[in-house]
């Protein structure tokens, strides 16, 4: 994907090819206000020693300070590395192409602007790939962390905001119908 690769940090994570690790994209619209916590979630990430990650973060044709908000709250002493790349096309297609293309790592796993990751998501991702090679693409659940009280109603849609289960068995679902991958 990237031209660099895990050497230039002096460290290669057995298991992985020329542009081994992470890179984590997210790709924002106007998303100063969520961002903060999305970053302090990024930032408390626990990676094994040797695993090279990065965060591309793409500002989307923002209106708000989307980019300055990423910068600011990056750690000034942080885990991996923040590249804000500005997307000028708007939507989310252009977005994440633009991330595709910036990423610097062999894995690439999108993260919303308003997600907020476990401490252990890089590790995992990581993990998953180097045991299944034969992988593409990995998905799993989905938690709601909610302001106020949800309304009655919105757990029959809550799939339609990628949250809860995807599937009611782990494993390959490449031919069962009607699957979501998030």
């Amino acid at each position: 994907m990237g031209d660099r690769d895990a050497n230039e940090w002096g460290i290669v994570f057995e298991g992985f090819g020329m542009n081994g690790g992470v890179s984590v994209v997210i790709c924002c619209h106007n998303g100063a206000k969520r961002l903060p916590e999305t970053l302090r979630h990024l930032a408390a990430q626990q990676v094994p020693e040797g695993l090279p990650w990065e965060i591309v973060l793409i500002d989307n044709a923002s209106t708000d300070d989307t980019a300055e908000t990423a910068l600011h709250y990056w750690p000034s002493v942080a885990p991996a590395p923040l590249r804000v790349v500005s997307e000028p096309l708007a939507g989310l297609s252009p977005a994440r192409s633009r991330g595709i293309r910036e990423a610097r790592h062999e894995i690439i796993s999108f993260v919303d602007d308003d997600n907020w990751v476990g401490p252990d998501w890089i590790a995992s991702v990581a993990d998953f790939f180097q045991r299944h090679a034969e992988a593409s693409a990995v998905g799993g659940p989905s938690r709601a962390a909610f302001e106020a009280t949800p309304p009655t109603w919105f757990s029959s849609v809550s799939g339609f905001y990628a949250i809860g289960d995807q599937h009611a068995f782990a494993g390959d679902i490449t031919n069962e119908q009607g699957t979501l991958l998030w």
